[in-house]
C-alpha cells in the first residue's frame, strides 16, 4: 500500500510540473500578435505556435530534443526558466540534457534573463 501513496506522490509531482511547465511556455507567447505567433525566430525554423502545437502533442524524445537545442536562441523573458526547469524534471534522459545544454548556451551567450 505504501507503493500506491509513492506513485500517487510522483503523478502528482508530475502533474505539478507539467502545468508550470504549460505555465511558462503559455506566459512566453502571451501577447504575441498574429504575425509574431507564425514567425519563426530560430534557425530550425520553429514557429511559436507549431512549438505550442509540438508540445501539445508531445512528439518522440528526438524531436523534443531538437525543439530545445533551438529554444535557447528565442530572446525571450522566460526561455531560460522553461529550459531549466525541463533540464531537471524532463522523465527523458536525452530530452533532459538537451534542455540543460540549451540553458547553458543561452547562459553563455549572456542574454539569459
Amino acid at each position: 500500500m505504501t507503493s500506491n501513496r509513492n506513485e500517487d506522490a510522483e503523478d502528482q509531482a508530475l502533474l505539478a510540473f507539467l502545468a508550470a511547465q504549460r505555465d511558462a511556455v503559455l506566459s512566453i507567447v502571451a501577447g504575441l500578435d498574429e504575425e509574431a505567433w507564425h514567425r519563426s525566430v530560430v534557425p530550425s525554423g520553429w514557429t511559436p505556435a507549431g512549438l505550442v502545437e509540438h508540445l501539445e502533442q508531445l512528439g518522440p524524445p528526438a524531436e523534443q530534443a531538437a525543439v530545445l537545442d533551438d529554444l535557447w536562441r528565442a530572446r525571450t523573458p522566460h526561455v531560460a526558466a522553461v529550459l531549466e526547469a525541463t533540464g531537471k524534471a524532463h522523465p527523458n534522459a536525452k530530452v533532459a540534457k538537451a534542455a540543460r545544454k540549451a540553458a547553458f548556451k543561452l547562459r553563455s551567450s549572456g542574454d539569459a534573463g
